[in-house]
């Protein structure tokens, strides 16, 4: 789960295997963002996160990941790349399910208020 405010309209839902690849596709296109993937997985077993609670404990930490995970759905897109299970293998009959979930968390993140406050 990835959410930017408590409201179901502003909640990613997925399988917890589809988030893992995501946090995986995130560390192959940020190799220089340790703290976010590494961020990406810690909550990832604590089911999800949620941008806005880290909003409030650390705005440069949350615009980051953000800004990671929409730089990355754009990288997955314009490359197809291939989903794959937690083992590594293809799994091509999620991969359009998949891509469309991702184009609605990108939705989803573009509501985010991405830009510093003074």
């Amino acid at each position: 789960m990835i959410s930017i405010a408590p409201t179901s309209d502003d909640t990613w839902i997925i399988r917890n295997a589809v988030y893992r690849w995501l946090v995986n596709r995130v560390a192959d296109v940020h190799p220089d963002r340790t703290d976010v993937v590494e961020q990406l997985t810690i909550c990832g077993y604590n089911g999800g996160i949620s941008l806005e609670h880290y909003l409030e404990e650390s705005r440069d930490l949350s615009l980051r990941i953000a800004d990671s995970l929409l730089a990355t759905i754009e990288h997955i897109l314009t490359h197809a790349v291939p989903l794959t299970d937690d083992a590594g293998r293809p799994w091509p009959e999620l991969q359009q399910q998949v891509y469309d979930s991702l184009g609605e968390l990108r939705d989803i993140l573009s509501r985010f208020p991405m830009e510093t406050q003074p």
